[in-house]
């Protein structure tokens, strides 16, 4: 239900639902979509009362926004897989 009101949030940029990812028992919504910019990865979650999200789109050293390749998917699953929450 969560990860289809965040696809419905990103409606205008064509979303496609890739997969929930567990972090450290934070479930993230993870999509693919594609701005006027370029396609980005948006990873999104709900935690104590907190939206955290991530955008990532992944640049050349022209800073030109290259097209996302299932590697790069990877690499960012694994990236976002050592977030830790701050914890007070």
């Amino acid at each position: 239900e969560y990860a289809e009101a965040v696809m419905e949030d990103f409606e205008e940029d064509n979303p496609v639902y890739l997969t929930t990812i567990r972090v450290n028992n934070i479930p993230f919504v993870l999509i693919r979509a594609t701005s006027k910019d370029g396609e980005y990865l948006y990873a999104n979650t709900l935690a104590n009362g907190y939206f955290i999200d991530f955008y990532v789109y992944v640049v050349d050293e022209n800073d030109a926004i290259l097209p996302l390749t299932d590697e790069y998917i990877e690499e960012f699953k694994t990236i976002l897989a050592t977030f830790k929450p701050v914890t007070a």
